[in-house]
């Protein structure tokens, strides 16, 4: 027999799923296992065979009754049939027209505990992050959730009724987590919103955001909060983060629309370095870099960091503690292992937090006017793999408007930051050996310089044979990364003397030879200043014999000079009767007369002064310029030489005498038969077919 009492149902929902009856699990299975599956079905089959003819009958037509009587106006009062069931919910279904009525950016409210308390844990869990897709899966019907239990149930149908009662009373922003960001409008200007997202802090969890597209503070501040839940991996805690740090940010906005950094990580409780305000400036960012350098590694967490960040990291290859040495120290010991994994990590996490204020759980906040320098490189080099030396100090001395020496000098920890490696390729090494001022724009009569001007000794022929023979030429080897040449005796030597020049330079990079020759204790000769042709005739003589005696390697050089090279042909000894006063043969004394000549040709005429221990007064090798001049202006025999000389000079040949024979001694033999025959190329043509040093930028490239 049918019962009595009419069931009245909306139309749209008739097409619910059974479950939204909210019948316990044992009774909607078994109405599912006899074909029933929406609301209408079930309505319809009570009619046509009444509660006695279903298994479950009676229950189920109770609850379509209670149904019918929420019927008002054609819409059912989903509110009025849940408060029926007394709040109880017995599956995961439910609609009302209000939450049907949700639409735009209300959708996208995200589903956390914050939002739908611990239900809403549950529900995120199972992979509904927003409001939308919460909706959408009650009026369906969501299978069974793991750790949602009655009372989370409960506490789920609270809130969507709530939801539904503010739509209705106009008041749903309240329930809507978007009025929060009313709070942080002194974030809108263009400067902090600007800001990229690494300045919140907020961990690892932060690629997640990046990941989603939320890169700046605008862009957080655009999706707050609505978005934040429907991201993946980004829960409750990570949301409560990111509202403290935007807090504080709020807190610390001046006036003028910026951050007041001291304010904002002071109240984060991170330190702000470096506390030296002076580096708007590119010279004093260069300058102030190793005390910057301090008081991030004394702010650093880890102690083997801050070691590794003073020790290594900041030093010159030839100064930097091994990993050993590091391992070894702190209160903690570690294996060099270990040491070689925090240096690439720490390099790792400077290079983003100065480029890309990615901070992860470096522990320290930079100052904006150090890491801008950082980031104007990074602009400057954006897109480059690979870098020569002379391109990437040129660029970086653009950018920065600083000049070569000045970055020279903190090559090494820069170099580690923008390639991510603490080991500087060699031939990186090599050009910061010579001293940074070398780097400098030195005028062309210093880079002209040629090595055998200096106390380089053998080396200097040396290097003349491999192309490197001028002060520029070896400036141009060091930038090329050439550690062969610079390894070689004459490289170690000509790297002592191009640093004490370096320290002889005036401001405007020419060389003070008066205090390089106090520098190297050179001993001035002669050592009176020569005031006129006859003075030195008068010294000749002498100087050669001193300088015999300290320099030549040929001990019996002294004695052929004072006996031969320094008298005419009418008063000199002769080969045979020196060589049989010494018991030598003959051929060994005239190998030694030539050499003689030739060594001081070479000095006073080539002046390659690269084996000398002295210091030869300008006026004095005037004279000898002169004399050569006489000389190789067409002088056929001696006396026509001593005359012209005598002319040139304005002086009585008869005072003269003491010089004829050995100017003509010297510039006759030696005119000529000095210089290497071997043709070496030049340093700056060798380069251009070779291969420079290069490095390679990663931590001027986002990972990201």
């Amino acid at each position: 027999m049918k019962d009595s009492a009419k069931i009245t149902l909306a139309d749209d929902t008739r097409q619910l799923c059974l479950g939204h009856l909210q019948l316990p699990d044992n009774i909607l299975s078994s109405l599912h296992g006899q074909g029933l599956v929406t609301i209408g079905n079930a309505a319809d089959i009570i009619s046509l065979l009444g509660s006695s003819g279903l298994k479950y009958g009676f229950e189920l037509r109770f609850r379509l009754l209670n149904l019918s009587r929420c019927n008002s106006s054609g819409r059912t009062d989903w509110n009025s049939f849940l408060k029926l069931l007394s709040g109880r919910l017995c599956q995961l279904c439910i609609t009302t027209p209000q939450l049907d009525s949700i639409s735009g950016d209300s959708l996208l409210i995200p589903v956390n505990k914050q939002t739908f308390g611990n239900a809403g844990a549950m529900l995120a869990k199972a992979g509904y992050s927003n409001l939308g897709e919460l909706r959408d899966g009650l009026r369906q019907g969501i299978a069974a959730v793991p750790g949602l239990g009655k009372r989370k149930l409960e506490e789920l149908l609270q809130r969507m009724l709530d939801i539904s009662k503010a739509i209705d009373e106009g008041d749903f922003e309240k329930f809507s987590p978007t009025t929060l960001s009313d709070c942080f409008q002194p974030l809108q200007t263009k400067d902090i919103r600007g800001l990229l997202i690494g300045v919140l802090h907020l961990g690892i969890k932060a690629q997640w955001f990046r990941k989603a597209g939320i890169t700046t503070v605008g862009d957080m501040l655009d999706a707050w909060p609505i978005r934040l839940g429907s991201i993946g991996n980004i829960g409750n805690a990570i949301i409560e983060r990111t509202h403290k740090r935007l807090t504080a940010l709020v807190g610390a906005a001046n006036s003028h629309g910026r951050i007041d950094w001291e304010k904002y990580t002071a109240e984060i409780g991170l330190p702000l370095v470096p506390s030296d305000s002076g580096t708007v400036l590119a010279g004093r960012f260069l300058s102030s870099l190793p005390e910057a350098l301090e008081q991030i590694a004394s702010n650093l967490p880890d102690e083997h960091f801050a070691e590794i960040l003073k020790s290594r990291l900041a030093k010159p290859p030839a100064e930097r503690k091994t990993l050993e040495e590091i391992a070894q120290s702190g209160s903690k010991k570690i294996t060099r292992e270990r040491v070689r994994q925090k240096e690439a990590k720490l390099l790792e996490q400077l290079a983003n937090a100065l480029i890309w204020d990615i901070y992860g759980s470096l522990g320290i906040h930079f100052k904006p006017v150090f890491s801008n320098w950082w980031k104007l490189a990074a602009a400057r080099f954006q897109g480059v793999e690979e870098i020569e030396f002379d391109e990437f100090i040129t660029g970086l001395g653009d950018v920065w408007g600083a000049d070569t020496p000045s970055i020279i000098e903190q090559l090494p920890i820069i170099l580690a930051i923008v390639t991510g490696d603490p080991n500087m390729p060699s031939g990186f090494r090599s050009a910061i050996r010579i001293d940074p001022v070398l780097y400098g724009r030195l005028p062309e009569e210093t880079l002209a310089l040629r090595l055998d001007k200096l106390r380089i000794g053998r080396g200097a022929r040396q290097l003349a044979e491999k192309g490197v023979s001028t002060v520029g030429d070896f400036i141009e080897m060091c930038r090329s990364g050439d550690s062969m040449i610079l390894d070689s005796a004459g490289g170690k030597s000509a790297l002592v003397q191009l640093t004490a020049l370096a320290s002889s330079l005036t401001r405007e990079g020419a060389v003070n030879w008066r205090q390089y020759l106090v520098d190297q204790e050179l001993v001035s000769i002669p050592p009176q200043a020569t005031s006129s042709p006859k003075q030195f005739s008068m010294q000749l003589t002498n100087v050669i014999e001193t300088v015999l005696k300290t320099s030549c390697t040929y001990s019996r050089a002294p004695e052929i000079h004072r006996l031969r090279t320094s008298r005419t042909n009418a008063k000199r000894k002769t080969l045979q009767a020196l060589a049989d006063g010494w018991g030598v043969p003959g051929p060994s004394v005239s190998r030694d007369e030539t050499f003689l000549k030739k060594f001081i040709f070479n000095l006073v005429i080539e002046r390659d002064f690269s084996r000398s221990p002295f210091w030869f007064q300008k006026d004095w090798l005037r004279y000898w310029s002169d004399a050569a001049r006489v000389f190789d202006s067409g002088s056929t025999n001696y006396s026509e030489f001593c005359q012209r000389l005598s002319n040139d000079w304005l002086t009585d040949a008869s005072d003269l005498q003491g010089a004829f024979p050995t100017l003509w001694a010297v510039l006759s033999c030696g005119r000529g038969r000095l210089k290497d025959t071997n043709k070496t190329e030049s340093i700056r043509v060798r380069l251009l077919e070779g291969q420079p040093a290069r490095i390679r930028l990663r931590g001027f490239r986002r990972v990201h």
